[in-house]
Order: structure tokens, then sequence, then C-alpha cells
């Protein structure tokens, strides 16, 4: 299963993608979080990731997220989020 994102993930955007994200797979599964087509991410955006990260550990079913090297990638970076979040290669993509 995959949810590809794009344009500006901030304060505005971040509820839409949190209703996005609240359908959860089914455990045992994956979600995979396309976010190489976003332009710009706020932490509000992040923290929504990191939300659905602690959702899936709980439930049981794996989140990854992909990026493109560029502001995504940096904000993921510069906040030490890489390590929570994994890519599909499990590493956040650079």
């Amino acid at each position: 299963m995959a949810l590809v994102l794009s344009g500006e993930l901030d304060i505005a955007t971040a509820p839409a993608m949190r209703e996005r994200l609240a359908i959860h797979p089914p455990a045992g599964t994956e979600l995979l979080v396309d976010l190489r087509g976003v332009t710009f991410m706020d932490c509000s955006a992040l923290r929504v990731l990191l939300e659905a990260q602690e959702a899936s550990r709980q439930e049981g079913w794996a989140l990854r997220v992909a990026v493109a090297p560029g502001p995504v990638q940096r904000l993921i970076e510069l906040t030490g989020t890489a390590r929570l979040l994994a890519s599909e290669s499990d590493a956040v993509a650079a």
C-alpha cells in the first residue's frame, strides 16, 4: 500500500495529511509514504509522520518513507528523526 504526497506539507495541510494517514493497513503489512514530490515540509507535517510511525509500532504494521534529496530530507536529518523513519531500504532515502 502506498500514499503519494506532493506539494507543500505544513500547518495548513497537516490535518488533511493526518486524515489520509489515519487509514492504517492491517497488521503484518506495510504502508509506503512517498514524499519525493513534496517541495516543502514543516515540523507539523513531520509530527504527523511520527504519529503514524508510533501507530505502526503499536498496531504491528510497517511505515516506510521515501524522500528525495532536498528540503524534506534536510528537515528529517536536522531534526534527528531519520533514525525513526525508515524507507524501502530501512533508511531514509538519501
